[in-house]
């Protein structure tokens, strides 16, 4: 959840007074995390997407008040696990199949792509509804299509 902390880095200094007060502060080019100064609190800036970046290396700097100031840098790595949060999509627009009757019950069909855009499992298209529509604005037909391997084009 975006502006949550998800970790809080620890350092202490064993100076005395001003000098032994630490700051926090944070090396990060994605902009989707910040630290809290005074804290050292990790907060996520916004919402996670696997597609845009499946891991995130972070540098926390603790800096004392000393003069000159003496720091420590904690790594952090954050890896996002992927959901299920696209749906697939048909690349082509329309397709024409023409089919001749009597011609048995299984079919062959070619030109119609799918993709989506989720990690492994999560991107899996696994089943697809085909709705035909014959010349008769009455007569409807529905079928499914088991895909039985990835990627396909069907």
């Amino acid at each position: 959840q975006p502006f949550s902390t998800v970790h809080e880095a620890k350092a202490t200094d064993a100076d005395s007074g001003t000098f032994g007060q630490v700051s926090y502060s944070l090396v990060d080019t994605s902009g989707t995390w910040a630290v809290e100064q005074d804290t050292g609190a990790l907060v996520l800036l916004r919402q996670l997407s696997f597609t845009q970046a499946q891991n995130y290396t972070l540098s926390i700097i603790a800096r004392d008040g000393g003069i000159p100031s003496q720091s420590a840098t904690q790594t952090v790595v954050i890896y996002v696990g992927d959901t299920n949060d696209n749906a697939p999509i048909i690349t082509t627009t329309s397709t024409l199949f023409q089919f001749i009757e009597n011609e048995g019950t299984s079919l062959s069909l070619s030109g119609i792509a799918l993709e989506d855009e989720d990690a492994a499992g999560n991107g899996d298209v696994t089943k697809v509804t085909l709705q035909l529509v014959s010349d008769a604005p009455t007569s409807r037909y529905t079928g499914t299509i088991a895909i039985n391997q990835l990627p396909v084009i069907i």
